[in-house]
């Protein structure tokens, strides 16, 4: 048998170690629910944060709460408020096609125009088409962010 060492930890280390421990159990229980349980925000968020994605940013709290709708996908858009028995269809009024964000923000006649400075703002930035909000969301930036916010603002769609 080894030699015994006594070693006494500080409150702070004892603190510390602890949450390390529980982050890596937490970490790990994230990874194993996304895995198991996909949903639209654990496709987003892959990897379980210590801090909230807006830290990073400076941001007010609309353009938070707008991105965060964005990423959770409830929202005030047809496919949407048709889901939670708002609205009778899913249906984009202008198109009558499905009203998801992808529609809104790529497709939508109402918003073309909006939408081909979306283009434009995007390949600026190196992020190839086709676009998919999901995928733009994921990647965390706030370059995109910011683009994506403009074309709410412009177009006055209620996120």
């Amino acid at each position: 048998m080894g030699e015994q060492i006594n070693c006494q930890l500080t409150t702070d280390e004892q603190i510390n170690i602890s949450k390390h421990k529980m982050m890596r159990k937490w970490s790990y229980l994230w990874q194993e629910y996304t895995f198991t349980n996909p949903t639209r925000y654990t496709r987003i968020e892959t990897k379980l944060r210590k801090k909230p994605w807006y830290n990073k940013f400076d941001y007010n709290r609309k353009s938070i709460t707008t991105i965060s709708r964005m990423k959770f996908g409830h929202a005030c858009y047809p496919a949407h408020l048709h889901k939670i028995k708002i609205l009778e269809s899913d249906l984009c009024e202008f198109c009558n096609k499905i009203g998801d964000l992808d529609h809104i923000f790529y497709d939508c006649q109402k918003y073309r125009a909006q939408s081909n400075e979306l283009f434009r703002k995007l390949l600026k930035l190196n992020i190839e088409s086709p676009y998919n909000i999901m995928h733009l969301l994921a990647l965390n930036r706030k370059e995109i962010y910011d683009c994506l916010l403009y074309f709410v603002r412009i177009t006055k769609i209620q996120i």
